[in-house]
């Protein structure tokens, strides 16, 4: 029931024999204090698979130290720029609203792009992050690339000169708030042809004659109260088969879903290609979570001639409410030649469950 849309409703009462009206009032909506959260410091780097910071490339909002990352509010890479001109102004001090916010990120580039990229997000003044991420290269503009947790076994870039862990986090609880959190609900680093763009310089804002690469972030503010469904993985089985020159990749999961206070959540199996050759989804029983998922792909040239070792694959399992909150298993896929004179593969599945906010 929505009380707060309806109307003030007049009802009759008598009292002493006198008729009268009493006017029944709305119940005021219970205010909702919004924890202060800032982000102020953010790290873009080259990324080894494994997460770990790939030496030499590396852009920051930090003064000082090379190279500089220049912020935007939004998906415009063409937009106003919330920090600079020069690399003396280059911090930021962003107050986060509750919500979902994006921030286009751009970076002068001096070197080949990398195959993976991550993303390292500092709060309130802290020198450690507390959000660290990589994902492959986005290739072209529609391109979804899968990103995860930057594990706390690799090292990453904190800031210039000062490395450590990774945050093996996506999401970070607000100090001194009843379970508010941060999210990191999307993260992609596009290489420079996809926007061919020139707006960022080294140490300052301008064209310097190169293509930047840009990256995107998007974080979202929740409350405690929009919890995300649970999911329980009981079994997950993968393997990888070769056919007519194509190769297969099966998936089997078992588990269950709830959603406290609410219905069974929506659930699907989705296979993924990180290289966004082909995506395959199925839906599941909700009350069962058992499901199985195929996607086929061509056995890239690349690999048979020998010249790639690894292709990578993802498995997400999302569960999700009526109030779009939703919770993601995901399993990475690796597949890897056993021999560099023979085409096979083995697969390798690493796992994590965490939570999204609608």
């Amino acid at each position: 029931m929505r009380s707060m849309n309806r109307l003030a409703v007049p009802r009759l009462a008598v009292a002493g024999g006198v008729l009268g009206l009493v006017l029944v009032l709305p119940r005021p909506a219970p205010s909702v204090t919004v924890p202060e959260v800032r982000l102020t410091g953010i790290v873009t780097m080259g990324a080894e698979s494994s997460g770990a910071y790939h030496g030499g490339y590396d852009w920051h909002t930090f003064p000082g130290g090379a190279w500089n990352l220049w912020v935007i509010a939004g998906n415009d890479p063409s937009g106003t720029f919330l920090n600079g001109p020069d690399g003396a102004r280059s911090a930021v001090n962003l107050l986060l609203k509750q919500g979902k916010q994006t921030f286009t990120l751009l970076g002068s580039a001096n070197q080949p792009d990398l195959g993976f990229n991550g993303v390292n997000l500092h709060f309130n003044g802290e020198a450690t992050p507390r959000i660290s991420a990589f994902g492959p290269l986005q290739a072209s503009s529609s391109q979804d690339p899968p990103f995860r947790a930057i594990p706390a076994t690799v090292t990453t870039l904190y800031n210039p000169g000062n490395t450590g862990p990774g945050a093996d986090a996506l999401q970070y609880t607000v100090p001194g708030s009843t379970n508010w959190a941060v999210r990191l609900e999307d993260f992609r680093f596009a290489g420079r042809s996809v926007y061919s763009i020139d707006r960022a310089s080294p140490y300052q804002i301008g064209p310097d004659g190169r293509q930047d690469n840009v990256a995107k972030i998007t974080l979202s503010l929740a409350p405690p109260d929009k919890a995300a469904p649970k999911v329980k993985v009981t079994q997950f089985l993968a393997s990888a088969s070769p056919s007519g020159g194509k190769w297969f990749a099966h998936c089997r999961l078992v588990g269950n879903a709830t959603d406290a206070g609410g219905p069974l959540p929506d659930t699907r199996l989705e296979v993924k290609d990180s290289h966004g050759v082909a995506t395959t989804s199925t839906p599941l029983v909700p009350a069962e979570l058992t499901g199985k998922v195929s996607v086929r792909f061509d056995v890239p040239a690349d690999v048979n001639a020998g010249k790639n070792q690894m292709r990578e694959y993802t498995v997400d399992l999302t569960a999700q409410d009526g109030s779009g909150n939703r919770t993601v298993f995901r399993c990475d896929l690796q597949l890897t030649r056993s021999h560099p004179s023979a085409p096979k593969f083995k697969i390798r599945t690493r796992s994590a469950i965490f939570g999204v906010r609608g």
